[in-house]
């Protein structure tokens, strides 16, 4: 008997066992700056991610124009619950709790100008803080930072506009993030208004992600999707 308890032992020992389940920490930044215009498309887009949030996964949301204020921390469930009704709950408690925030915390905001790479500093304490394994960072904006790099529109409807405002970046010598092993996924929110000709709109478009690709690279984050909300 002794020897059978033995050998069991060795077998359960040698099975693989199921991977522990990443802990995800998902950091939301909104730009709420006037520049941006109608903020629905960004709360869209943004809602939509709340809701595929799954197990044990860690929200933030910061709103942000030259300052900024944390408008949602919350925390999936670690079980989803018969027919996921406690996962359902939690996503649109967190849904709710956002949208009240955003609206009675927006006055605190100086929404005059745009401090993106501001935010993404803020970005950077919270995941060096946070200790998950799994790290994503959501970017909605129209990417024109006009705190620290004086962004605008025109210089980037010609071809290598973003050689401007890279040579920028250095002169200025700019404090960018540190994003190691973060996942971008950016939510660009330019409206054709801002051209005369769709020439012009699309050499800005291809121009703009040209500085914040490159941005990301040297700040070591890994950009995963690029979407642009019309």
């Amino acid at each position: 008997m002794l020897i059978v308890t033995m050998l069991l032992t060795l077998l359960l020992g040698t099975l693989p066992t199921a991977a522990a389940a990443e802990k995800i920490m998902a950091v939301h930044l909104v730009d709420l700056s006037q520049s941006t215009g109608d903020q629905r498309r960004s709360v869209s887009a943004l809602l939509q991610q709340i809701q595929t949030a799954g197990k044990d996964d860690r929200i933030i949301v910061v709103g942000f124009g030259k300052n900024a204020q944390v408008l949602l921390r919350a925390t999936m469930p670690s079980q989803s619950g018969p027919k996921d009704i406690n996962m359902i709950k939690t996503r649109q408690a967190a849904a709710e709790t956002f949208q009240r925030n955003l609206k009675n915390r927006v006055g605190q905001l100086d929404r005059s100008s745009t401090d993106i790479l501001g935010a993404l500093l803020q970005a950077q304490r919270i995941f060096e803080e946070s200790g998950a394994s799994v790290k994503r960072l959501y970017l909605y904006s129209d990417l024109l930072d006009t705190a620290t790099l004086q962004m605008d529109i025109t210089p980037l409807s010609s071809p290598d506009g973003h050689q401007r405002y890279l040579q920028k970046a250095v002169q200025k010598q700019v404090i960018l993030p540190q994003l190691d092993g973060v996942e971008v996924v950016l939510y660009t929110l330019l409206h054709q208004g801002q051209w005369r000709m769709t020439q012009e709109q699309e050499i800005a478009r291809r121009e703009l992600r040209a500085v914040w690709e490159e941005l990301f690279r040297q700040s070591h984050g890994q950009v995963v999707g690029w979407h642009t909300v019309d």
